[in-house]
């Protein structure tokens, strides 16, 4: 089991940390194919090296060349975990239910935000191949559902990920098992495409247990969720121009789809109302 340690270090497993866990970058482009761990800028500015935000914002985690630290905000206690590698996946991890590392022994471990105790240690035999510590992708861009459920284990070999559910017994696979290629950032949607189907994503529900069909169709338009994650978008192209088509969550039926915004990024929200809806960019797109 992996000790927790107040402001020292055990030198235990730390020849199975590789340079990766010091290579944050941002993640801003939602690309799957890059190798890297995404750092959150708030986090960088306070730390001054890269890092994440958690504890629902008490916290800073920050990789270190032995470890993982976690500083609070308040007061400046740290608390180190020898040989870990924090998971950050899409870097957003304020409000993560459980922060998850990477043990020295390759074992899943869910640390308590609020006391920083572990609160499982889970095996991930069968579900990644070999040393997980090994596995470049796994360490980078795996992630957990906000709500601690679910676990996205990235593909070893190309883009998309398989979900599996995190319960007291372990980890057990989600069904259906088709690849999921767009995570919301909860990590409550999922977006896979049926390779014996259309060419369309289906929207993934785990919370509701539901598979929706959906029109935007695969490696064509560009899906993402908005900031709510009340409706799934679609930038597609038109002949006159690109647009965005929005639908929502609920039950996938179109409520939009409009000129896309000039100069809008990815960070939207939609307002739906009786006579229309308002996009509101809120990270617009570098120029």
């Amino acid at each position: 089991m992996m000790r927790k340690l107040q402001g020292t270090m055990l030198a235990i497993g730390l020849s199975l940390l590789t340079p990766v866990a010091l290579q944050a970058q941002d993640c801003a482009d939602e690309s799957l194919s890059g190798l890297r761990i995404c750092t959150d800028p708030a986090a960088a500015a306070a730390l001054g090296q890269p890092g994440w935000v958690g504890c629902q914002g008490r916290c800073l985690i920050a990789a270190t060349a032995d470890g993982i630290s976690i500083t609070q905000r308040e007061g400046g206690e740290v608390t180190r975990f020898s040989g870990a590698y924090f998971l950050a996946g899409n870097g957003v991890t304020r409000d993560l239910a459980m922060l998850p590392l990477l043990g020295p022994e390759g074992r899943l471990i869910l640390l308590d935000p609020d006391s920083l105790e572990p609160a499982a240690g889970l095996s991930l035999d069968g579900v990644v191949e070999g040393d997980p510590r090994q596995q470049p992708r796994f360490v980078e861009e795996a992630r957990l559902s906000a709500d601690g459920h679910r676990l996205f284990v990235p593909s070893p070999d190309g883009p998309g990920f398989a979900v599996w559910r995190i319960t007291h017994g372990g980890l057990s696979p989600v069904l259906p098992n088709d690849p999921v290629m767009v995570v919301s950032v909860s990590g409550r949607y999922g977006l896979s495409v049926d390779p014996d189907g259309d060419g369309t994503y289906r929207l993934q529900d785990y919370e509701r247990g539901l598979s929706l069909a959906t029109p935007v169709r695969f490696e064509i338009d560009m899906p993402f969720f908005d900031v709510d994650e009340t409706h799934l978008l679609r930038r597609h192209r038109y002949k006159a121009g690109p647009r965005l088509g929005v639908y929502d969550l609920k039950d996938m039926a179109q409520i939009a789809n409009i000129a896309w915004p000039e100069g809008s990024g990815l960070d939207l929200r939609i307002r739906a109302g009786k006579t229309g809806i308002t996009v509101e960019d809120l990270v617009p797109a570098p120029e």
